[in-house]
């Protein structure tokens, strides 16, 4: 039965790694899957992925054998454990396995074979290393077992001004206290990404997406203008990136402009705010609102979601005393909201939900390219190099520059750019790709406003190569109480000399996360008439920077669409739209940066190697294996069997243990600073076969769900 265990290691290795393939054109769970081999199949059943430490996965998998005019009688079953190198590319949801290594094989008791499993192992590593393996992260997100280190961000607690409107209004975000630069010969103000400019009249002028308004102050009142502006400022307006035709909003009248000096999150109603019932009615949710705001019916409390955090007051009113909510302690109402409902997407903030768990393992899974050794970039300064002390570590950053530029001890500095890191002996350089990173610079505080860096990673090297990659924290998105967050709520003051270099803000752009598009943004929110416009970049003046990332922004940003985080588009109302079939990845714009070759979807495993379980053989369930290596099936009334002494025999019941309630981590008192609760460092316990299901069948929805017309999709529907 030798021959039996090397199918058994190979075809399950296939399983580990093809289970997860993309599975664009078959919206069908595709397991199990047969692989033939020799005198008879090798059926493969779904991996449960347990862990991904950077690019590495680890996890388990079931897998059986059955020889040509056998009966199912006859079939063998096995288990396996696997360690794989991940190549990933989240710009198309999929990873493609460079390395693997399998590290135990194991065969139930009284199974037929005698094999120990050496030679089993050795002929997969030989096996494999010729596969073209594609993982689909849909899958891998949903059936992750345990993120690793999924607590994140310090985050700032101090809870911004909330604004609650019952009008078209329009909120105008600078940093701090205007500053007038002449830029085209224009007197611009340049700590904001809005084109706001004052002629020589005195005149603000503030430009909408379609109109302008205009005012004899910043503060206002603005209004519609009676005339044009000034030549130089529409010319100005033009550079920035603003269409010349301009729509005029007639006699209607014009939404109110807020401008904040401060972070300040805006909340604006159709009116008076209108709730309705969300499932059995313990929650009301606003459906006349982009931001979501729910009211708790038994004790009246408002909670609003705000950049993925949740604050909680009295009432509903721009003098409420609203606080921050650890999404651990929600009322058990939140759990409840239905997934089938138009505030499906909410869940994800809600922790313990798959959604969330979901959500915290997108976190986990990083975008990952080969970069040659020859890699060098140049980085330019406002002048002579400023250096700012980061808080707690012997290591300073360079205030004016678009790159994250860092130095250290010894003479030694690093930059960032593009999610790659680099090194030289100089401020200015000449800067080549990094081969490793000091641990310094994979620690720096949540109030260094290059904190995103800390989030990229050098794997390894070779003499041409360097493999790097970076998870969502370098995009600005963070996890918090087990669930997603945007931005540290901290409030970076940007560089504005000869050069502006603004840093990224969280408060003020109603940023909210969707589980099928990423994060996006409603910019100013405004009524039917008109908005603020924000053009990629502020128009190329400031070089991004407010979306983090530095030097160059990657990140599409205006009223309707979404932050590039791997994660397609988003419209009003947090709608789902169709992905695109190709978003622009940040390593693009590194020269010879390399990703995966990545097969087409037909010309993956499923169409070659495998296929799926054979219609003439009699229906096999798709088992799993829990951490000891013991086989199960579900059975038809939805409970388990185990496989032991060559037979399935009826699991016995579960026994329902007491909750013990674990001590919550205390954070050192600050004013300023909430830690994010920290993920244990012990491995959690695994889930049990019947949460195992239920991440299998999200992954399947996930896919399926992923391929749908947006309207079919269910849940994260219009309120309105």
């Amino acid at each position: 039965m030798i021959a039996m265990r090397h199918l058994l290691s190979v075809s399950c290795m296939l399983l580990a790694f093809s289970v997860l393939f993309a599975s664009d054109e078959t919206p069908v769970s595709p397991w199990p899957l047969d692989v033939p081999y020799g005198s008879g199949v090798i059926t493969l059943y779904q991996p449960q992925p347990e862990k991904l430490d950077g690019n590495v996965l680890t996890g388990r998998a079931a897998a059986s054998y059955l020889a040509n005019g056998k009966s199912e009688d006859d079939r063998v079953f096995g288990a396996l454990w696997f360690t794989a190198t991940l190549d990933i590319d989240r710009e198309h949801d999929v990873a493609k396995a460079r390395s693997m290594t399998i590290t135990k094989v194991v065969t139930p008791k009284g199974e037929k074979t005698d094999d120990d499993g050496a030679a089993a192992k050795k002929a997969i590593q030989d096996a494999v290393v010729a596969l073209n393996v594609e993982i689909d992260l849909d899958r891998l997100a949903a059936t992750l077992e345990e993120p690793a280190n999924a607590g994140s961000a310090d985050i700032a607690s101090a809870v911004p001004r909330i604004l609650i409107r019952q009008e078209p209004t329009v909120l105008v975000v600078l940093d701090g206290a205007p500053k007038r630069q002449e830029v085209d010969g224009v007197q611009r103000v340049v700590n904001t990404p809005a084109f706001i400019a004052i002629d020589s009249d005195g005149t603000w002028w503030l430009r909408g997406d379609t109109d302008w308004l205009t005012a004899s102050a910043i503060e206002g009142p603005w209004a519609i203008p009676t005339a044009t502006p000034q030549t130089a400022i529409t010319e100005s307006a033009k550079k920035a990136g603003y269409p010349t035709a301009v729509v005029r909003m007639g006699a209607g009248k014009p939404p109110a402009v807020i401008i904040a000096q401060e972070p300040t999150e805006l909340v604006v109603f159709a009116g008076k705010p209108s709730f309705a019932p969300i499932g059995d009615g313990a929650l009301l949710g606003a459906t006349n609102s982009d931001t979501t705001a729910f009211v708790e019916v038994a004790s009246g409390t408002q909670f609003l979601l705000l950049a993925g955090r949740w604050y909680s007051a009295a009432k509903l009113a721009d003098d409420a005393a609203w606080t921050l909510v650890d999404p651990q302690d929600l009322p058990p109402a939140f759990a409840a909201i239905p997934p089938t409902s138009d505030w499906e997407e909410v869940l994800a903030h809600v922790a313990g939900t798959p959604q969330a768990d979901e959500a915290v393992a997108q976190q986990q899974i990083p975008q990952t390219a080969r970069i040659p050794r020859t890699a060098s970039i140049t980085v330019t300064f406002d002048g002579e190099p400023t250096w700012v002390q980061v808080t707690g570590l012997a290591v300073e950053y360079a205030e004016n520059s678009a790159d994250a530029v860092f130095r250290l001890p010894g003479g030694l500095f690093y930059t960032c750019r593009d999610g790659v890191w680099y090194d030289g002996k100089a401020p200015t350089g000449p800067f080549t790709v990094a081969t490793s990173v000091p641990d310094v610079l994979r620690h720096l505080p949540a109030d260094c406003p290059w904190y995103n860096t800390s989030y990229v990673t050098v794997y390894q090297s070779t003499p041409e190569y360097v493999w790097c990659g970076y998870t969502p924290g370098y995009m600005g998105w963070y996890v918090y109480g087990g669930c997603p967050i945007y931005g540290t709520g901290y409030w970076y003051r940007g560089w504005y000399g000869r050069a502006i270099y603004p840093r990224p803000i969280t408060w003020g752009v109603n940023i909210h996360y969707n589980p099928w598009t990423g994060w996006g943004v409603s910019v100013g929110i405004s009524g039917p008439h008109w908005s603020v416009g924000w053009p990629v970049g502020g128009g190329g003046y400031h070089g991004g920077g407010w979306w983090g990332c530095g030097g160059v922004n990657s990140i599409t940003i205006n009223n309707n669409t979404a932050i590039n985080i791997g994660n397609g588009n988003i419209g009003n109302g947090n709608r789902p739209v169709d992905r695109p079939l190709a978003r622009p990845a940040i390593y693009d714009r590194v020269p010879g940066a390399e990703r995966p070759k990545l097969e087409e979807a037909g010309d993956r495993l499923r169409g070659t190697t495998a296929r799926p379980a054979a219609t003439t053989l009699p229906k096999r369930d798709n088992l799993a294996v829990d951490r000891d290596g013991t086989i199960a099936r579900p059975t038809a009334d939805g409970a388990w069997q185990t496989r032991a002494d060559g037979a399935w025999k009826d699991r016995p019941a579960p026994v329902a243990k007491p909750a013990v309630q674990q001590p919550r981590p205390q954070p050192k008192p600050s004013p300023a600073v909430k830690p994010a609760r920290p993920t244990p460092q012990q491995t959690r316990p695994a889930p049990s076969l019947e949460r195992t299901q239920q991440q299998r069948n999200r992954g399947e929805q996930r896919v399926q769900q992923r391929a749908a017309p947006p309207a079919n999709r269910g849940g994260g529907g219009a309120r309105r």
